[in-house]
């Protein structure tokens, strides 16, 4: 006796997401542009003080988010990262700070890719001075 088993793609191992899409996306503007604005509010000063994560000051904490918004940028960069990280996690290490470890052992490039910097530069033609004085440490 033949079976024949059908699946329907994507299949039942899917996740659906809880909010649709345009609704994700309008949110995410939201909180990049409150982001944005609680940056171009930052004095100088500001920059070194401490912040609840308590290995981090808030440039550290600015980089971060910024990082993480590269980590995200694409669907290839980020399995590139996640491969990197699965591949060099120790027994025991927490899946983020395997993932940590793998971003900070890679080389410094110098060269600047197309994505994700050329939207990036032209968010910095637009961007308030302020803010591009404060990311960039000048």
């Amino acid at each position: 006796m033949n079976t024949t088993t059908t699946t329907t793609w994507p299949g039942p191992h899917v996740v659906q997401p809880a909010i649709e899409r345009p609704t994700a996306m309008r949110l995410a503007q939201t909180e990049y542009q409150r982001v944005t604005d609680a940056v171009d509010a930052l004095q100088f000063e500001d920059w070194t003080r401490p912040t609840d994560c308590t290995e981090w000051d808030v440039r550290q904490l600015v980089a971060h988010i910024a990082g993480q918004a590269n980590l995200f940028s694409t669907p290839s960069e980020l399995t590139r990262q996640m491969r990197s990280a699965k591949a060099q996690e120790r027994r025991g290490q927490a899946g983020v700070d395997a993932l940590t470890a793998a971003i900070e052992r890679e080389p410094v490039k110098a060269y600047v890719p197309g994505w994700p910097w050329t939207p990036v530069g032209r968010l910095l033609r637009v961007l308030p001075l302020s803010v591009v004085r404060r990311l960039t440490g000048s």
